[in-house]
C-alpha cells in the first residue's frame, strides 16, 4: 500500500473569496482507476471532507471563516483510505463574501426588434453547490425592478434569452446563489433600438441526448418499437430525446430565433422543428434508437435565414 502512503508537501498557496488554494506533492500511480485525494478541513466545532482526482496537485476548496483551521489530506482507492498528511494550520479571516464570486464577462446584446441575448462565464470560484443564477433588469435606473425566473446551468459559458421588450434603455443584474447566499451583482446596460432585419450569421450548435422524466406508460395503447424507452417498475418509463442548444453568431447579425431541421443518415427530406422564440434551445422526441441523423440549425431574422454546418447524431 506503499502508493496510499501519507502525502508530503502539504501546503497553502493562497487564499481568494472565501477558499483556501492547497498544494501538495504530486504521487504517481500504477493504477489511477478509483484514486483519489481526500482534503479534510476543520476548527473546533465544524469538520468538512472533500475529494479531488489523483492527478491533481492543487485544490481550492472553502475554508471555515473567522477561526483557526486545520487541514490534512491523504490517498484513498476505492476500498482503503491511506495515512494521513501531517496537519498544517492557518487562520481564516471573516466571510465578508458569503457566496461565489460573481459571474463573469456578463454582456448583453440585442436580438432583433425586441429581444436581447445576455452571456457570461461561470463564476471564477464555486463555493458548494451552485444553486441557481437570478436575473434582474429595469427599464429605468428608477424603474420598478423585474426578477426574471432564475434557472440553473453546469455549462462553463452560458446564455439566457429575454423577449417581449420594448424599445428603451435597460440595465440588467446577474447573480449566482448557493448555500451560503447571494453573490455581488455583474451588472449589464443597453439601448434597444428598432431593428432592420439582414441576413444573420452562420450559427454553431451543441447537442445532447437526454432522458425525460418518468411518465406514466399506458400499455393500451401501442408503442412503436423503435422509440428509445426504458422500462422501470410501477408502470413508468423514461424516454430519451435530442437537445439542440443554439450558439448564435455573435460577430455579426445573430438573428433573433431559429429552427432545427434534421433527417435520417441517406434519407433525402429535412424535417423541420417550430421556430423556437423564446428560448436557446428545442428538443426532438422522434428520433429512433440505433440510427444517425444530420442536424443542423437555421438563425432567422425576419424573412432572412441562415443555416449552419451539419452534424452527425449517432442516437444509441
Amino acid at each position: 500500500m506503499i502508493e496510499l502512503g501519507p502525502p508530503t508537501g502539504l501546503k497553502i498557496l493562497g487564499c481568494k473569496a472565501t477558499c483556501v488554494h492547497l498544494g501538495w506533492t504530486p504521487r504517481v500511480f500504477d493504477d489511477l482507476l478509483g484514486k483519489k485525494v481526500i482534503i479534510k478541513i476543520w476548527n473546533d466545532i465544524v469538520r468538512r471532507e472533500y475529494s479531488v482526482d489523483a492527478d491533481q496537485i492543487s485544490a481550492w476548496v472553502p475554508f471555515i471563516p473567522n477561526s483557526k483551521n486545520s487541514v490534512s489530506i491523504a490517498f484513498a482507492s476505492n476500498t482503503h483510505e491511506g495515512e494521513y498528511s501531517n496537519v498544517i494550520q492557518f487562520r481564516a479571516p471573516d466571510r465578508t463574501d458569503i457566496a461565489n464570486s460573481s459571474p463573469q464577462n456578463f454582456k448583453v446584446r440585442q436580438l432583433g426588434n425586441s429581444s436581447v441575448l445576455l452571456s457570461w462565464k461561470k463564476p471564477e470560484i464555486l463555493i458548494g453547490w451552485l444553486k441557481r443564477y437570478i436575473i434582474e433588469y429595469n427599464q429605468t435606473t428608477t424603474g420598478p425592478k423585474h426578477i426574471v425566473k432564475s434557472f440553473t446551468s453546469e455549462d462553463e459559458e452560458v446564455s439566457y434569452k429575454i423577449t417581449d421588450l420594448k424599445h428603451g434603455y435597460y440595465e440588467f443584474h446577474l447573480r449566482t446563489e448557493n448555500s451560503f447566499g447571494i453573490s455581488n451583482r455583474s451588472s449589464a446596460s443597453i439601448t434597444l433600438v428598432h431593428h432592420i432585419s439582414s441576413p444573420p450569421k452562420p450559427p454553431c450548435f451543441s447537442w445532447a441526448v437526454i432522458e425525460t422524466g418518468e411518465t406514466e406508460l399506458d400499455f393500451e395503447e401501442a408503442c412503436c418499437s423503435s422509440e428509445i424507452v426504458v422500462i422501470n417498475e410501477c408502470r413508468r418509463f423514461k424516454k430519451k430525446v435530442l437537445k439542440i442548444q443554439w450558439h448564435p453568431n455573435s460577430s455579426g447579425n445573430p438573428g433573433d430565433r431559429f429552427l432545427v431541421r434534421y433527417r435520417q443518415k441517406g434519407q433525402g427530406k429535412f424535417m423541420s422543428t417550430d421556430v423556437q422564440e423564446q428560448q436557446m434551445y428545442t428538443v426532438i422526441d422522434v428520433l429512433k434508437k440505433q440510427q444517425v441523423y444530420e442536424v443542423f440549425v437555421t438563425s432567422v431574422d425576419g424573412r432572412f435565414s441562415t443555416d449552419s454546418g451539419i452534424q452527425e447524431v449517432h442516437i444509441i
